[in-house]
């Protein structure tokens, strides 16, 4: 069960980046560059599984069950895997989207042609994923072009930036490197520090379990 959960999130990140290079989505951050180039592709999957780890149900039980209830979630309802969870604040769906920042994506990546209704994008998962790869690439244009080749010189920094940007503004971020140097430094909340920590664990469990790099 637990292969078929991540065969299915692969296929959906196959799906996403696919479509990505058949209608050449340039990167906003690198437009020499598609955001199928920009953004690894690990990031998505690890995402997608990060979302919807709950940390004090892993304080009990260990990373590597959440893991594996969230693949055996998926195994078991594929194209309806957490199409309709929403949390208190309003993000919807596997990849755990707020409405602004849909159609923000949407605006800046036309190319991608994502459906336009929030709703019926974050119910449809080959959308939700493709618009959660895009956000990604995204998230970099808040970057200084100094931080951008700092951050991107190591993968787990690269990692750490998307992951907190991806649970918290970007601009917020990036102020607090520039001022602590580091992704989660100073006063970053908790809850972001606990998600980048989070996101680390579960790639480095894809990555020793099931062969994920």
């Amino acid at each position: 069960m637990r292969d078929a959960g991540l065969d299915y999130l692969r296929t959906l990140e196959h799906m996403a980046y696919n479509q990505i290079n058949d209608h050449d989505v340039r990167s906003r951050v690198a437009p020499s560059k598609t955001v199928a180039e920009q953004i690894p592709r690990d990031m998505v999957m690890r995402l997608m599984i990060t979302e919807h780890v709950d940390p004090l149900h892993m304080k009990f039980v260990g990373i590597e069950q959440c893991v594996h209830e969230v693949l055996i979630t998926v195994a078991a309802n594929r194209d309806k895997s957490y199409a309709y969870a929403r949390s208190s604040a309003g993000a919807l769906g596997l990849p755990q989207f707020m409405e602004s920042s849909y159609h923000m994506v949407r605006d800046n990546y036309p190319a991608a042609q994502l459906e336009p209704d929030f709703n019926r994008g974050m119910t449809n998962l080959h959308n939700a994923v493709l618009a959660s790869a895009l956000l990604l690439d995204l998230e970099l244009t808040e970057m200084p072009k100094s931080m951008l080749k700092q951050v991107t010189e190591s993968s787990a920094h690269f990692a750490a930036f998307l992951a907190a940007g991806y649970n918290r503004n970007p601009v917020k971020v990036v102020k607090t490197y520039l001022k602590t140097r580091s992704i989660t430094g100073g006063s970053a909340p908790f809850e972001n520090k606990m998600y980048v920590r989070i996101q680390a664990w579960v790639g480095d469990f894809l990555s020793r379990e099931y062969s994920r790099t």
